[in-house]
């Protein structure tokens, strides 16, 4: 699908919905959020989950750097 078509999907939906009701917005938001954490709001708070988050990346862990072993303790060539 091309550019344009999602901008002007997006623009409509964005016009539909800036006419609903706050009951009509407040019902979508909680259909979209029981579809996102079926769990619940505490769903995405699970500690057990967090965790490996916070050693994710991309391309794996981050590997352990060696320590600078020069006379400066932190210098361009060994960081």
């Amino acid at each position: 699908m091309d550019k344009h078509y999602h901008h002007t999907l997006i623009t409509a939906l964005i016009e539909t919905i800036a006419g609903w009701t706050d009951a009509d917005k407040d019902r979508l938001a909680s259909m979209l959020g029981g579809h996102c954490y079926p769990g619940g709001l505490a769903d995405r708070q699970e500690p057990s989950g967090v965790e490996p988050l916070r050693c994710w990346r991309p391309g794996g862990p981050t590997p352990a750097l060696l320590a600078c072993s020069c006379s400066d303790g932190r210098c361009h060539i060994c960081n």
